[in-house]
């Protein structure tokens, strides 16, 4: 049976705040909650958690290749 979460459940479990998250859904990088009644949203928490590996893969491999910081 797959696991639920609300906005609030992603936050708990995620650390992200829910504007993050929809700044996230919106820039195709988290899934998008379902409507499973009206008004209220839940999201897959399979999918919550390979697009949290998948966001910090990314970030890994963005700090790998960024220069570094210039000495004072």
């Amino acid at each position: 049976m797959k696991r639920w979460l609300s906005y609030r459940g992603v936050q708990e479990m995620t650390s992200l705040s829910p504007s993050t998250v929809r700044r996230l859904v919106d820039a195709k990088k988290f899934p998008a909650p379902e409507e499973v009644t009206p008004g209220r949203k839940v999201f897959d928490a399979e999918a919550v958690e390979k697009a949290m590996q998948q966001l910090v893969a990314e970030r890994r491999r963005a700090g790998a290749t960024a220069p570094a910081p210039e000495a004072a």
